[in-house]
């Protein structure tokens, strides 16, 4: 997962795109907000905790396993000390020696300070614990599968879990596998009538997040509703007119 980790208002979730397009939001003194908008701040705040707690581990390791930023820390602090000896004698010496022994004898790292990386990844890895799973059905009429992510991922300032079809195609070079976003709508489209804007922009950000997420190149999408399924093309106009609608979500959630 790769979270842009500057600001939650930076981030767009597909349920905020849903109450945007029908306009279900509510001023609250300082800002509009969307009805969806505190579940994205709880997923967005997840990915970021665990993201965080991931490199507290690793920095607290490196810390660890650098003797000379270990020593040079030790000194700064007994140079604090002997400048200050009001303020940080009880630190200090807990620091520089051990209960009962010498105070000429240094002390070794406490068995706390050697877990702390534990402690942050583990906690990291219970946050992230389900982010990276995702649940395929395959669909024998069509011969592919579906994927269903079961928590939201977070690329590109979009925030979602999204569904994918996954076709494969028996080429002369073997078998090859496309994904293509789904986006499910409990909804008919009635006979010869065609996806509206609202429809098309929900998808073409489905297909933006998986772009992101999962590093790969999305030239088609499909919509599928209640009683038929439509497929549609990423051309520009559609990456250049959700990208406009995202901005102004953007827009409306920060504060004036």
């Amino acid at each position: 997962m790769n979270p842009d980790l500057c600001s939650v208002d930076r981030v767009v979730s597909m349920d905020e795109i849903d109450d945007y397009l029908q306009i279900r939001g509510r001023w609250s003194g300082k800002r509009f907000e969307l009805a969806s908008t505190p579940a994205k701040k709880i997923a967005f705040f997840r990915s970021l905790a665990a993201t965080w707690l991931m490199r507290a581990g690793w920095a607290c390791l490196a810390l660890l396993a650098a003797q000379p930023v270990t020593i040079a820390l030790v000194l700064v602090v007994s140079f604090i000390a002997h400048a200050l000896p009001s303020f940080y004698p009880d630190w200090v010496r807990s620091v520089a020696t051990r209960t009962g022994q010498s105070e000429d004898k240094p002390a070794g790292p406490d068995t706390a300070i050697l877990s702390a990386p534990l402690v942050c990844w583990s906690a990291a890895l219970l946050l992230r614990r389900r982010s990276r799973r995702i649940q395929v059905e395959h669909e024998e009429i069509l011969d592919m599968d579906r994927i269903s992510f079961i928590e939201p991922l977070v690329a590109d300032g979009l925030l979602g879990s999204p569904e994918a079809l996954l076709i494969h195609d028996e080429g002369a070079c073997g078998s090859e596998a496309f994904c293509v976003p789904l986006l499910t709508l409990a909804e008919e489209l009635p006979c010869g009538a065609d996806p509206n804007e609202g429809h098309l922009i929900r998808a073409a950000a489905q297909c933006l997040l998986i772009e992101s997420a999962c590093q790969t190149t999305v030239d088609i999408g499909l919509l599928r509703f209640s009683n038929r399924s439509v497929p549609f093309a990423m051309t520009e106009y559609a990456r250049e007119r959700t990208r406009e609608t995202l901005a102004e979500i953007r827009r409306l959630q920060i504060v004036s």
